[in-house]
């Protein structure tokens, strides 16, 4: 993951370092771009409704590493 989007990664190894409580306002989703046409794709069920907690975050590097990898 790290050579495909350096920024990214280390803001993922920042989170798994830190304690993000009321510093982070993510969700288990994704927002692209494509051509000035802007989609959110959710990395689990349901995921732009499911936050990022201190408690559930080492979730989000696994689904992350799992969805730069493994997509098609």
């Amino acid at each position: 993951m790290e050579t495909l989007d350096l920024d990214y990664y280390k803001s993922l190894l920042w989170m798994l370092e830190n304690d993000i409580t009321d510093i982070i306002t993510e969700t288990f989703a994704v927002e692209t771009d494509d051509f000035g046409e802007k989609q959110v794709i959710d990395l689990l069920p349901d995921g732009r409704n499911l936050p990022v907690t201190q408690e559930n975050k080492k979730n989000t590097f696994n689904v992350s590493w799992n969805t730069a990898w493994l997509a098609p």
